[in-house]
């Protein structure tokens, strides 16, 4: 079905529903959402029923999410506030140079800032600033899904690893010191 022009050629725009990538959370899918597309050049756009519902969707679970934050996560967190990272790193305990190893996955995010960056989210909301749960020790992003239902954005985890309950942690015991060793050193003091 044709119903506009594209704005980059003059070409026709055929729509139709498609399931695109979220570029704010890259690990999401908008699922099912009306796609205009031109025929011509392959230029396209997606049509929102309701961006605020969206990000309304998506602030909730993450905010529930079981597991650590990642560094999507927490970058997407972040830009709610409106606060850049030299702003937001000293409130997290944390430098700017830190909190960007956290944005880019290239370190952890630490339990206490995890939950005082969603303690501060919560707090903007108007929502009581702690978890009803405690969060697990994961930290693997989901895959999420978000579809439009009776007017309404929901979202559904469509992949990852979904935590289920407290981190298991195995403790392993230090293996004993040999007799021998032990020897070497009296032998060398």
């Amino acid at each position: 079905m044709t119903n506009h022009k594209c704005e980059k050629c003059g070409g026709p725009l055929r729509t139709r529903r498609e399931n695109v990538p979220w570029d704010a959370l890259p690990h999401a899918t908008l699922l099912g959402v009306e796609v205009q597309r031109c025929v011509a050049c392959g230029n396209f756009g997606i049509v929102f029923p309701s961006m605020d519902g969206l990000i309304e969707e998506a602030t909730r679970v993450l905010l529930d999410k079981p597991g650590r934050l990642v560094g999507a996560e927490i970058r997407f967190l972040r830009s709610l506030l409106g606060l850049d990272s030299v702003d937001l790193a000293p409130l997290l305990g944390a430098n700017p140079s830190t909190l960007s190893r956290w944005e880019h996955d290239k370190q952890p995010i630490g339990w206490p800032s995890d939950l005082l960056l969603r303690a501060f989210v919560r707090g903007q909301r108007g929502e009581p600033v702690l978890p009803a749960k405690p969060p697990t020790d994961m930290e693997t992003p989901w895959e999420l899904g978000f579809e439009v239902r009776n007017g309404r954005w929901t979202a559904k985890v469509t992949g990852g690893v979904v935590p289920r309950g407290p981190a298991k942690v195995k403790i392993v015991p230090r293996p004993p010191v040999s007799t021998e060793l032990k020897i070497l050193r009296a032998r060398r003091s």
